[in-house]
């Protein structure tokens, strides 16, 4: 096996521990992988603001090339996509519900703001729901007691000045259980409440 003397830490390493450089002579680095490694992590805590500000030209040089990156990869990961983003949210929750309730602070006229520059969507969305709740709706739900629970809520909205929402106990589309749109099925959350249960049953 071919080894090369790493120039930083002077070790003899084998090829496989060098980044391979073809303007090279023998075609890999200097440095063992190691070792640059080492002194990329210094040099971006010394020179943060530098970085950081090359790190944004290039994404505003490159926005489409980043965005067909991201696409295939994530073509290619959805599994492992979805998989990190879960455990993400579950093991910091509570950080994503600070951050959601800050934003909301700096940002509160962000969600209307996004109803009206996508009311395509807003609206697709909203029939796609309609849809599902009409499929999901069994002939002996009581729709007398149904459209209560929405007077209801819009009444503790108007009453207690937060917003709440109906919501399905067992979700309409949910992962492994898919429920009813039935008063038995519905329960009054407020927005926070409902958007951090998501989809899920709980």
């Amino acid at each position: 096996m071919i080894n090369k003397t790493c120039v930083t830490c002077n070790c003899d390493k084998s090829l496989e521990s060098f980044y391979k450089a073809t303007a090279n002579k023998d075609g890999y680095t200097g440095q063992c992988k190691k070792c640059k490694i080492e002194y990329a992590g210094k040099y971006r805590v010394n020179n943060i603001t530098v970085v950081l500000e090359k790190e944004k030209e290039f994404r505003l040089n490159n926005k489409d090339k980043i965005a067909s990156y991201r696409k295939k990869h994530y073509l290619a990961n959805k599994d492992k996509v979805a998989l990190y983003k879960k455990e993400y949210q579950v093991l910091n929750r509570e950080k994503l519900s600070k951050i959601a309730a800050q934003s909301r602070i700096d940002n509160p006229n962000r969600a209307k703001d996004y109803r009206q520059n996508n009311k395509a969507r807003i609206n697709s969305l909203n029939a796609k729901r309609r849809a599902k709740q009409l499929n999901a709706t069994p002939a002996w739900a009581d729709k007398d007691a149904i459209k209560r629970m929405y007077i209801i809520a819009d009444f503790m909205k108007n009453k207690l000045g937060e917003d709440y929402q109906v919501d399905h106990i067992v979700p309409l589309q949910g992962v492994n259980v898919c429920g009813l749109h039935c008063e038995s099925n519905l329960q009054l959350l407020t927005a926070r409440e409902n958007m951090s249960k998501g989809n899920r049953f709980a």
